[in-house]
């Protein structure tokens, strides 16, 4: 996703992204790849006190539904922040 949003054109990589001056920033949100509801949550929250305007969350699992995840997805969102996730990560 990195990639279609924020490659740099004329960088020699062959791909333009559409995000123009966008910075990508990685965040980590848990150990092994095994994202806990707290742990997005907190990564979310770091990203919202970054002033990040654009989040992908691609996460497979079913729909958040622990408070904190719930709460920070609500707060992000109120703060202005687009939050984009994939569908179909589990088959349906």
């Amino acid at each position: 996703m990195a990639s279609l949003v924020a490659a740099g054109s004329g960088d020699g990589f062959g791909m333009t992204g559409f995000g123009g001056a966008a910075h990508v920033i990685g965040v980590n949100a848990g150990p092994n790849g095994e994202f806990t509801d707290v742990a997005v949550a907190q990564a979310l929250s770091k990203l919202d006190a970054l002033g990040v305007r654009i989040v992908n969350l691609s996460l497979g699992g079913s729909w958040p539904s622990s408070p904190i995840l719930v709460d920070a997805i609500n707060k992000a969102a109120t703060d202005g922040v687009l939050i984009v996730a994939a569908s179909g990560n589990e088959g349906n």
